[in-house]
């Protein structure tokens, strides 16, 4: 079910805000970026927003996390972690992926994929590790069991531990 199908336009405004700001970044996974899905993930309780605080007027959404579900139940993606340009660097990331796992039903485990090095080192803080099939080698199962094989990311194929290159994909799983 869609929450936001009729109701006030403004609410619908500033989700198609939210989507327009997510894919002016070119990042994010295209099959989410619908203002109806992301409003839905947050009706649901599954998404941490910040907003302006205007009174009056039209509240813009400043910053955005989303749980996502996945093939398997006991495993949810997080995506869609946007926080607007204007108000980078004072804490918003943090806020939101703290946020996002405190949401984690009991027994729920964690993965993002990303290429941004800052969302690395927040998913390292929270305790996200890098992934490959030296680290897990069974990786390519595990990602056909959660139904994400289409969008694992090269790198996990890589030997060792590299360091992530320019705009290079890494994904990392955070257990129980």
């Amino acid at each position: 079910m869609r929450y936001v199908e009729e109701g006030d336009m403004r609410l619908k405004q500033k989700w198609r805000v939210l989507c327009h700001g997510l894919k002016a970044e070119g990042t994010y996974f295209e099959a989410r970026l619908d203002p109806h899905l992301l409003c839905d993930r947050a009706f649901r309780g599954y998404a941490a927003v910040r907003e302006t605080d205007e009174i009056v007027g039209n509240r813009t959404i400043i910053a955005y996390g989303a749980l996502w579900p996945t093939s398997d139940k006991s495993w949810l993606e997080v995506g869609s972690l946007y926080v607007h340009p204007a108000h980078r660097k004072n804490g918003l990331h943090m806020e939101i992926m703290s946020e996002l796992v405190k949401r984690v039903p009991e027994g729920g485990r964690l993965f993002l994929i990303t290429a941004d090095k800052r969302v690395m080192q927040l998913a390292s803080d929270f305790g996200f590790v890098r992934v490959s099939s030296t680290t897990h080698p069974n990786v390519l199962r595990w990602a056909s069991e959660v139904g994400i094989v289409c969008r694992l990311p090269k790198s996990v194929h890589k030997i060792g531990w590299p360091a992530p290159e320019a705009n290079e994909r890494w994904l990392f799983i955070r257990g129980k």
